[in-house]
């Protein structure tokens, strides 16, 4: 009795080793992995802020003051964006059929392609500029004073008069009002019965009734797009595509 009582005490003090050991290397890996994490954060952090403050270094207010002088050139156009998928694809679905989603009395915003503006602009994907809703580093607030802006009318038509001619930034954000669909369960059932007289039996099933709706909903467009203003003629803005949703 007392070498089975050793035995099995020995046994269990070695699964328990084994568990120990099993723990302790699934804690250090996880440690390591967690280390590794933190470093790669912080790697990505400093690579953004040196990336920022490259981007702040090239303001340069006489260069913007410059570039907004009094010219020529004039840009209009209209102030919308058209659906990637065509006239059979989502959006205009959503949008009542409409293949082209307009800013109806909206803000339109120009800034100068000065190497500071086109670093922080080419620094994000054109989809990712969000000017207004979330700081972007590195672009010196200071820009908004020499931005030029005007409001759409009803059809989203706008226009820049008296443009030196370059290339310039083109900035808006619009809602687009569309109407969705919805299916939810009311909570009731329905029971369906079949019976087959050849073998005289049936069977029967038990189904939640669903309904569908239609309700009215917004989603909020980003514009942000290069345009080349020519001196003496006008420069026409082409409502960019993408695929929205």
């Amino acid at each position: 009795m007392g070498s089975a009582s050793r035995f099995l005490s020995s046994g269990i003090w070695s699964i328990l080793v084994v568990v120990g050991a099993v723990l302790w290397v699934h804690d250090h890996a996880a440690a390591q992995v967690r280390s590794a994490s933190r470093h790669e954060a912080q790697d990505r952090a400093d690579e953004r802020g040196a990336i920022q403050d490259r981007i702040a270094a090239l303001y340069d207010p006489t260069e913007m003051a410059r570039a907004m002088e009094l010219g020529t050139g004039t840009l209009r156009g209209t102030m919308a964006v058209r659906d990637k998928q065509g006239v059979g694809g989502l959006l205009p679905r959503l949008l009542r059929g409409k293949s082209v989603a307009t800013a109806d009395r909206e803000w339109v915003f120009l800034l100068p392609m000065t190497p500071h503006v086109t670093a922080w602009f080419e620094a994000h994907s054109a989809d990712d500029v969000r000017w207004g809703e979330r700081e972007i580093g590195g672009l010196n607030p200071e820009v908004w004073q020499y931005a030029g802006r005007v409001r759409t009318d009803s059809q989203g038509n706008f226009q820049f008069d008296g443009l030196m001619p370059g290339r310039y930034l083109v900035l808006a954000h619009f809602p687009v009002e569309y109407t969705a669909r919805r299916t939810y369960a009311t909570g009731e059932y329905s029971v369906e019965y079949s019976y087959s007289p050849m073998f005289g039996s049936g069977s029967g099933a038990i189904k939640p009734i669903t309904r569908t709706e239609r309700y009215q909903s917004q989603m909020y467009v980003w514009i942000s797009e290069v345009v080349d203003v020519k001196p003496g003629v006008p420069t026409i803005f082409t409502p960019p595509v993408r695929d929205l949703i």
